[in-house]
């Protein structure tokens, strides 16, 4: 999994399953390569955990699509303003989750 990734509860479910034998092998069998994939899915994953931005994504959305301030930038800062934390890192990374929702619904179409 990639950090701070999440599952819906029959994903999650199936990984701890395979988990569980991937450990059970491991042990059993002692192989090397089994060993090492088990101690790997065993650790939690690397890197900052996700921050769910969805709330304020929407609320990006709302304000862009009323109209309510003079650029999509403005409305990003606007928003980051109601969250915790650094209001340019917020900001900035609304305006990516917004851009890059809009790319993939460009590419599936």
């Amino acid at each position: 999994m990639s950090g701070g990734a999440k599952l819906d509860a029959a994903t999650a479910l199936r990984a701890a399953a395979l988990k569980s034998e991937l450990q059970r092998l491991a042990e059993e069998t002692e192989d090397p390569d089994l060993v090492r994939a088990a101690r790997a899915a065993a650790r939690r994953p690397s890197g900052r955990p996700a921050i769910n931005d969805a709330a304020a994504v929407a609320e990006v959305r709302k304000l862009v699509a009323t109209g309510q301030a003079r650029s999509f930038r403005a409305v990003c800062w606007k928003v980051a303003r109601t969250k915790p934390g650094n209001r340019r890192s917020t900001a900035e990374r609304l305006r990516r989750k917004v851009v890059a929702e809009d790319n993939a619904k460009k590419c599936a179409t």
